[in-house]
């Protein structure tokens, strides 16, 4: 079995059910993809900056930034109304602002214009022609893209010039055609007609929308424009929705393979809405294209608080989905940050999100592998993995949910138990295996390493841990029925995971007796450094850490 943290799926185009069709011509004024395909890719010049990976604060106050430590950087995010006043004058003070207070803190940020407001000189030039979602401009009107392309331009022109250019995390490239994201229209709208208000001048476009073509099209020339602009100099975040949604027979694929990251604004543990193939679609994007060190990626996650029945949860298995995803710059909203002040559930995630972010094509320098258990249904589906593998897992344990988190499994208050994995013993199920990368575990050999357990302490019985034959390879845990969350630690030389347990396992968790045993993750972690032990909630323990060989459960 290849261990590598490399993509699983086909590296060709994603389709989920999302049809593609590759689009010939183009809408007067709107550039189609390059469509020569198949040659090798080039090598793009990148910026000589690189900011650290982790999470990073969006849609919350940047002064949380400041206070918090986990927070590796920020957001700055401008309307293009207020950046605009007339047609070719800019004002970047509150662009400049944000620069100066991350300058100021010494913490990068990603920058986004987007247009929920637009200017009210742009009606002079182009037809309102709706009002879904907001006023709709007819921005597949060439002059409508024109004007995009100038106010890029400038905004390229002011990012590339200025003293805090070395700050900028990227540009996040937004379409802003109908509000920010958003490009469908109505059938009501799509053709010219006596309804739309058409500029002073009387210019008229007699194009009419189709789906098929023209938001295809502007979304790639608009994507293509803040790559011409802003690279190499500054990283340029393209909206994961144009991969999947827009090309998805791989017509844009070259945007990537030119140096542009990717992006997302959806992401979800659990599914949400009715179009679960669209947002499945660009979390496998980012597992095909981030994941295997094709691209960077840069994620937001969907909705506040009230929308996730337990927020604890959600949260940390949302984190956990993007480490499996391959995304280095994990964006999380300021609700969860504010709530991380107030509940200390909250930070072990984030802190476990900065310790393995942007090592996912690195199993020799990544400070450890773990494995977390659930099955899913989706977003993607299957346990979450890091350089460390359940083999087989349907066909040797069971997956246990939670209903989304309405019906936790342990503790409400603890953030695990939103899914799981148990033994079965009355089906044979009793045993489980994992195997750890080659190439993660050649890079334990010569050092010790720590081995973490998490199971749910809901009935007596026993459970075993093994990594090799004999009772030197193996440790049992007695449970006591606290039904909570419990954490087991033993300190092992990295040398004792050789892969020759059953189905070439490096470790395995056993059911003792009778009695099921439901599991969370398993970590192998680096111990170069002496760390305490964490108690159940990840928190460290008064104490030093176990000597090697010797088991610790944390209470």
């Amino acid at each position: 079995m290849k261990m590598m943290m490399r993509a699983k799926i086909n590296t060709g185009a994603i389709t989920l059910g999302v049809a593609g069709v590759i689009l010939a011509g183009a809408v007067a004024g709107i550039g189609a993809p390059n469509t020569k395909q198949g040659s090798a890719p080039t090598a793009v010049a990148q910026p000589t900056q690189e900011h650290p990976a982790g999470c990073y604060l969006i849609w919350g106050n940047r002064d949380l930034v400041r206070t918090c430590d986990f927070l590796k950087g920020g957001q700055i995010m401008v309307q293009w109304r207020d950046i605009a006043p007339a047609r070719g004058k800019f004002d970047w003070s509150k662009l400049d602002e944000g620069l100066r207070f991350f300058a100021k803190i010494g913490r990068p940020t990603s920058v986004q214009v987007n247009a929920n407001t637009k200017p009210d000189w742009l009606w002079d030039y182009v037809a309102n022609c709706g009002n879904n979602r907001g006023v709709i401009p007819q921005y597949w009107d060439p002059r409508y893209i024109t004007i995009q392309k100038e106010w890029i331009t400038a905004l390229a022109d002011h990012l590339k010039a200025s003293p805090y250019k070395h700050l900028i995390l990227c540009v996040r490239a937004s379409p802003n055609a109908i509000g920010t994201e958003h490009t469908w229209v109505l059938p009501a709208d799509r053709s010219p007609s006596d309804t739309w208000i058409y500029p002073p001048d009387g210019h008229r476009c007699p194009t009419p929308w189709t789906r098929g073509e023209t938001s295809k099209k502007y979304y790639y020339t608009i994507m293509k424009t803040y790559m011409d602009a802003l690279m190499p100099e500054i990283n340029v975040a393209l909206r994961a929705n144009l991969f999947t949604q827009s090309y998805p027979d791989g017509e844009a694929q070259h945007l990537i393979d030119e140096g542009g990251w990717i992006f997302g604004t959806g992401s979800d543990i659990d599914p949400h809405g009715g179009n679960y193939k669209t947002y499945e679609a660009v979390d496998l994007l980012s597992v095909q294209m981030a994941r295997s060190g094709k691209t960077k990626a840069y994620w937001e996650n969907w909705g506040t608080v009230e929308s996730h029945p337990n927020g604890i949860s959600w949260n940390y298995w949302r984190c956990l989905m993007e480490l499996h995803k391959g995304v280095s710059y994990v964006a999380v909203k300021g609700w969860a940050v504010r709530a991380s002040l107030e509940n200390p559930e909250y930070r072990p995630t984030f802190e476990f999100v900065n310790r393995y972010a942007g090592f996912h094509t690195s199993p020799t320098k990544s400070p450890g592998a773990w494995c977390a258990l659930r099955k899913g249904k989706e977003r993607p589906s299957g346990n979450y993995w890091w350089f460390l593998e359940q083999i087989d897992p349907d066909g040797t344990s069971v997956a246990v949910e939670s209903d989304y988190g309405r019906k936790m499994i342990g503790l409400d208050e603890q953030r695990f138990g939103r899914f799981a994995r148990r033994t079965d013993v009355t089906s044979g199920k009793r045993e489980f295996f994992f195997q750890l990368d080659p190439e993660f575990r050649a890079s334990l050999r010569r050092q010790p390493c720590r081995l973490r357990v998490w199971y749910l302490d809901d009935r007596q019985g026993a459970w075993q841990v093994r990594w090799a034959s004999g009772p030197t390879g193996e440790r049992t845990v007695q449970k006591s029925g606290s039904g909570r969350w419990k954490e087991y630690v033993v300190d092992l030389p990295g040398s004792a995971f050789h892969g020759m347990l059953e189905r070439k396992g490096d470790l395995s968790l056993v059911a003792m007796g009778e009695n099921d045993t439901t599991f969370h993750m398993v970590e192998i972690t680096r111990a170069r450094e002496k760390r305490g032990v964490n108690d159940e909630n990840g928190r460290p323990q008064q104490g030093s850490p176990t000597k090697h060989g010797v088991g610790r459960v944390s209470h």
